[in-house]
């Protein structure tokens, strides 16, 4: 089985042989002041303990993905610093304001290693409890939620909101991985903390990885690669998917058995909105006539061919179009193009007929698998892209077709204008290029007005250098700026580095706080000499011994993974989200709701019309809740539990949306 994979990611990667490649970088130090006074409602600090210097962190041991875990201790530690000099991702947290009640304001904190929240285990009120880290959105909201107070000049206490007891550095200890407990306040150093203002940074989104954490056994795919997505005009996503596993393969134990296999080589499965990260709420589509018997396989594949991978494409007129790779063995011989729609308004059986494109069909010189951008002039502006080096670097290049006509004849930007043919020689690659850089695999979407490029190292093979890179253009053919590194990926498989690949840029789901969504897909071990297998309870070590050829495997690495950037980092402006990439549009104007908290009833002020306007509200797991026709400006929520709920409204194609509180 390790065998196929290692094969089929080959080709997926256009890379034909081995090699180990190391980049050097320079280190510089990174000066941050601890602050004083009022913190940031949404800003990223550090917490370093008055007693013993150490800094509050997230413990476990990062070759085992341990500090990505649900119910992971939290520690104080020692400064340690990444590949910037600055504090490493699990010593910087995220503080995000939530509510103010009595006066008092409320921040959840989140860990930008892991994408989790700070939290009391099971809601303790209990003294001597030891922190960890949880996912934020299972739990009761006060358990973690905190209030931060000065204390005396930029010396802080952080007070459970549920407990009452504050984040206290245990028995004054100096000692290196000391347990972080919540205590009754003394007033004591070790109950004190600095807080130094980091730089926003790019972070995990665990919302989004357990997404596709999809162990529902009817509901379709299960594990897969790929993870591209397509905003609908109804406000849907449709995903991507290439080799996948269907839920029917799962065990008892959410496991795969290990000498079992993917069944279909494609699939897509459609997000009801962009708030809602419910993976049972995200069904598969279907498709009728399917050459292979596998209507979750939209894509054909076709006779005397081994694989048809979809990836990137955009909606006009209510249908799809999507790029697919086809060929056999190895080689990847034809592009073709796919349509596909619903059979009828808000079904799950949808058609799907593929295209063969004058241009774009007669060559594979240039995988047009990167990202797909439906402009504002009528053309759809499609990226491509040529490995160089055995992966050390790639080449971006795009053609267009209009979006009245698909189907003809394509036109391939050539340096100088639009031609009929794709670049295939050295030379005319080199001067029809819009960007060459370090990378081995790339996405490019629209942002804000720039569009922005994805690039990740090499991640086929065990390397040094493991960075995802970004970096803008004006336009398709302006050509991009010199790449730089915004994320390095840490993603172990039981001691050895992961096999990472196929970035994706998603504009639709950027964050009120200008944050982009990418993704990347893993593949089990970049070492091919790595033991994948596990027990039947997904251990890989059991008193010591470490197993061998188990009888499952974990879908964890056959999964997408989700990781945010701040527009700041790549050079997007920060004004709306509006892209072109889609026809419905989310627009950041202003809306307040009072009183927030609220027990009966939100008022909504903004300076927009809501004559004819529409609500949802949804929980934290996404999950809707309440929706209407909104006759006033003001909802009813007194039929909420208690907890932190988004507001959303929508009118004609306005998205506005609001997060509060609800309270008893």
């Amino acid at each position: 089985m390790i065998d196929i994979y290692l094969l089929r990611m080959k080709k997926k990667l256009r890379i034909p042989a081995l090699l180990t490649i190391m980049t050097f970088f320079s280190v510089t130090s990174v000066i941050s002041q601890g602050v004083t006074g009022n913190v940031e409602d949404y800003g990223v600090y550090t917490f370093k303990s008055i007693s013993g210097a150490l800094y509050m962190q997230v413990a476990g041991d990062t070759l085992y993905n341990e500090k990505y875990k649900d119910n992971a201790l939290i520690v104080g530690h020692v400064a340690e610093t990444d590949y910037e000099a600055k504090p490493q991702k699990y010593q910087r947290w995220h503080i995000i304001y939530v509510s103010t009640e009595n006066d008092v304001k409320y921040y959840s904190i989140r860990s930008t290693m892991s994408g989790k929240f700070l939290d009391v285990p099971a809601g303790s009120t209990a003294a001597g409890i030891q922190l960890q880290q949880n996912a934020g959105l299972t739990l009761p909201a006060n358990q973690m939620l905190w209030s931060i107070t000065e204390v005396s000049t930029g010396n802080y206490k952080i007070t459970n909101k549920n407990s009452g007891l504050v984040l206290t550095n245990s028995n004054l200890s100096i000692n290196d991985y000391t347990p972080i407990t919540q205590e009754v306040f003394s007033g004591a150093d070790n109950q004190l903390w600095v807080m130094n203002k980091q730089a926003p940074c790019t972070y995990r989104d665990d919302k989004v990885v357990k997404f596709f954490e999809r162990n529902n056994k009817t509901f379709g795919s299960a594990a897969f690669d790929q993870g591209s997505s397509i905003a609908l005009s109804n406000g849907k996503t449709l995903w991507v998917t290439q080799d996948a596993w269907d839920g029917s393969e799962l065990q008892i134990n959410n496991l795969f058995y290990s000498n079992w296999y993917f069944v279909y080589g494609n699939s897509m499965f459609l997000q009801p909105s962009i708030t809602d990260w419910a993976p049972d709420n995200a069904p598969n589509i279907t498709r009728t006539n399917s050459s292979q018997a596998r209507p979750k396989q939209i894509c054909n594949i076709q006779p005397n061919q081994s694989f048809a991978w979809p990836s990137n494409g955009v909606e006009i007129d209510g249908k799809v179009y999507l790029i697919c790779g086809e060929g056999n063995g190895l080689s990847q011989t034809k592009q073709t193009l796919y349509e596909i729609y619903p059979s009828s308004a808000g079904s799950l059986v949808w058609s799907s007929i593929r295209h063969e494109v004058p241009g774009l069909s007669t060559s594979v010189s240039v995988n047009y698998a990167c990202g797909m951008v439906k402009a504002a002039d009528g053309y759809v502006y499609v990226f491509g892209c040529r490995g160089l080096g055995f992966g050390s670097a790639i080449q971006i290049f795009v053609a267009r077709f209009t979006q009245a006509s698909p189907f003809t004849a394509w036109t391939f930007w050539n340096g100088t204008t639009w031609g009929d043919t794709q670049p295939v020689t050295d030379a005319e690659c080199n001067k029809a290029k819009v960007f060459e850089g370090p990378g081995a695999s790339a996405a490019v979407g629209y942002v804000n007005g720039k569009y922005v490029l994805i690039t990740l190292d090499i991640g086929f093979w065990v390397t040094t250098s493991r960075f995802v890179r970004g970096t803008v253009a004006d336009s398709p053919i302006s050509g991009f700026a010199a790449s730089k590194k915004i994320y390095a990926i840490n993603e172990y498989v039981y001691g050895s580095q992961a096999r990472y690949y196929t970035p994706n840029v998603h504009p639709q789901f950027t964050t009120e706080n200008d944050e982009l969504l990418f993704t990347y897909s893993l593949n089990y071990s970049a070492d091919d000499k790595t033991d994948i297998t596990v027990n039947s309870a997904g251990k890989k070590i059991v008193n010591g011994v470490s197993i061998v050829k188990g009888a499952y495997i974990d879908p964890y690495f056959y999964r997408v993974k989700g990781v945010r950037v701040p527009y700041s980092l790549l050079g997007i402006p920060a004004t709306s989200s509006q892209t072109a990439t889609v026809d419905l549009k989310e627009e950041k104007r202003e809306i307040e709701l009072f009183p927030n908290p609220a027990k009966e009833f939100l008022n909504i002020s903004t300076d927009t019309s809501l004559e004819g306007a529409t609500y949802e509200i949804y929980n934290t797991m996404g999950r809707l809740l309440s929706n209407g026709k909104l006759k006033e400006k003001n909802v009813n929520i007194e039929t909420l539990p208690a907890g932190f709920y988004l507001l959303v409204l929508k009118r004609n194609a306005t998205i506005l949306s609001k997060c509060f509180t609800k309270i008893n």
